[in-house]
């Protein structure tokens, strides 16, 4: 609910209680006498505020423009009653006559409702133009029209789930001699015979063994001394 809407409900309601309240009181050698709103012009100005705040809690145009006429007259009635009593206080003699509180918030509650009303109209009309509703459009409620969302495709029919691509697993890292000294050693990964392994990691150094030299023809014994095999040493380490 709009702000202002419950302003002006709230002020015609003020306009009621102050036509109950007390709208004069005069002061005497006798005593001290009150007259209440209702007991006069508070009737009108009873009947006025109900108008006003009904017309204007409904949030409708043109019914808040004719809520803000009602509380209008119901400020005019109790300003009209304010200017009598102050005649009669400068008439009256031996008698001290002073505004009651029930006249003086009914005249300030009327036109806050007068000015929250007008306000209000004005509201709606700027809502209506910048929206391009009709009068009667905005009476329906639709002075704010929604966001509409723009039609969604869709969703497919449900599919049987296709196979995806395994990815390669990933190359596993050659196995490290555990505790192991510094020296030549078997190549884990096969790419040759020997890998040097620095006591921490394997090095890029590799040695493959010559092959076997083919064996000699069968000779005498005096003739040919055995020739000793091929070295099968590995090199020394390489440089650090």
């Amino acid at each position: 609910m709009s702000g202002l809407r419950i302003g002006g409900v709230v002020a015609a309601a003020f306009v009621l209680i102050g036509s109950f309240l007390p709208w004069a009181t005069v002061d005497t050698w006798i005593g001290s006498f009150s007259a209440n709103g209702t007991d006069g012009d508070g009737v009108i100005t009873l009947i006025l505020g109900l108008a006003a705040g009904v017309l204007i809690g409904l949030w409708k145009r043109p019914l808040v423009i004719i809520g803000a006429v009602a509380a209008g007259l119901a400020a005019l009635v109790a300003l009209i009653d304010l200017i009598d009593l102050g005649r009669a206080i400068g008439d009256s003699g031996f008698a001290d006559v002073s505004p009651g509180v029930g006249l003086i918030l009914t005249l300030l509650a009327a036109l806050a409702a007068v000015a929250l009303a007008v306000i209000g109209q004005a509201q709606l009309a700027k809502q209506g133009q910048a929206t391009g509703l009709s009068l009667a459009e905005l009476n329906r409620g639709a002075a704010l029209p929604t966001t509409t969302l723009p039609p969604q495709s869709a969703a497919p029919w449900p599919t049987a789930p296709t196979q995806q691509p395994v990815a390669p697993a990933a190359p596993v890292a050659p196995p490290t001699p555990t505790a192991a000294p510094a020296g030549w050693h078997p190549d884990p990964t096969g790419a040759a015979q020997l890998r040097y392994w620095d006591g921490v990691r394997w090095t890029e150094h590799v040695h493959t063994a010559a092959p076997a030299a083919p064996a000699a023809p069968a000779a005498p014994a005096a003739a040919t001394p055995p020739q000793p095999a091929a070295p099968t040493t590995p090199p020394p380490p390489p440089p650090a």
